[in-house]
Parts: structure tokens; sequence; C-alpha cells
């Protein structure tokens, strides 16, 4: 039997009800609306795919919507993180101009001091602007290569929604329906690990 637990456990945290009245709709599939992993596979009944639709056509909402959360969040914060190490760019840069001016017209002391104050500046732009981009567990979330990989998801999660759709006039193959199910819970697992981080 086919399960999906990293998607019954984001759609029991977003939408309780919703996965209450799949669990009623399909009481003879119980075990796919389960959290518990299944090791193996059989061959899968009428009703087991039209279970496994129900849960994947009530599942892509709250994947989708969470992606585009995450995805719009990762980005401020990728534009703010950019922006702090872009002022201190900039903070290193007239740091040296400046330093180059009261050389001219000080003596050796002053401008040591003043280069090193204003070089700590652009290392402190540095260091904060990495700090935007860990979440509490220390893990880089809004940097390019998350970020990419939640645009492939959601991309993906169209591309299911698409076939699903379609179902009623091009039917999908068994196989298909069941690596459209694997994919979305993989999809889901994402979120819910970037939601902990």
């Amino acid at each position: 039997m086919l399960r999906a637990p990293s998607l019954i456990e984001l759609l029991g945290h977003i939408d309780p009800e919703k996965l209450k009245a799949l669990r009623a709709e399909h009481p003879e599939n119980a075990k796919l609306f389960s959290t518990e992993r299944d090791l193996g596979s059989g061959e899968m009944t009428s009703g087991q795919r039209t279970a496994i639709m129900d849960l994947v056509g009530k599942g892509l909402p709250a994947v989708a919507k969470d992606l585009d959360d995450l995805s719009k969040a990762i980005r401020v914060t990728m534009q703010k993180a950019a922006n702090i190490r872009f002022v201190g760019a900039i903070v290193a840069t007239v740091a040296g101009g400046i330093s180059g001016i009261i050389a001219l017209s000080n003596s050796n002391g002053v401008v040591q001091a003043v280069s090193a104050f204003l070089a700590m500046f652009g290392g402190i732009a540095t260091v904060t602007a990495d700090q935007f981009e860990r979440a509490p567990s220390g893990r880089r979330i809004a940097s390019t290569d998350e970020y990419a990989s939640l645009v492939e998801a959601r991309a993906d999660v169209e591309l299911i929604r698409l076939k699903v759709s379609q179902d009623a006039t091009n039917p999908i193959g068994d196989s298909e329906v069941a690596a459209m199910l694997d994919r979305l819970n993989g999809h889901a697992m994402t979120v819910l690990k970037l939601k902990m981080a």
C-alpha cells in the first residue's frame, strides 16, 4: 500500500478537518491516511487509486500555499542579506578611500585607527548578512540553492495539479499516480523541514 506520511502530517497541521473528511470518505483505505511508513507495495485497487487521487487533490493546495509562503519569506530574507552585504562592501571600499585621505594629513596612528574602525563595520555587515540567511537551527535556509529547490518543487506541484485536473479525460496510469503521490509527499517533507528549521 502506498503511503504519504509527510503529506498526511502537513494536512493534519494545516487543515485537520479536510484530513478527517478524507478518512471518512475512504474508510476502506484508512492506512493511506496514516503517518505510518510502509515497506513494499502491491497492486493498486480502484478504491485505493480513488483515495490516492483524492489525497493528492486535497494535498496540492496545502503544499502549494506553503511553498509559495516559504518562497516569499526566503526571497525577502535573501534581499535583506544582499542589502547588508552591499552596505558592508560600500563601507569597506569607502574605508580605503578615507584612510588614504587621512594618511595625507595626519599621523600614522590616526590613519590606523580610522581604517580599523571602518573595516570593522564591513566585517559586522558580512557577519550580520550570514546570520540573516540561517534559521535558528543553523541551516542556511535563505540561500539561493534552497530558494531554487523551492521554485522547482512549486513547478512540480503545478505539473501534478495539471495531471490531476486532466485525469477524467486522460486517465493517469497507476504507476504515475504512485509517482505523483511520492513526489507530493517529498515536497510536503521539504515544507515540514523548512518550517521546523
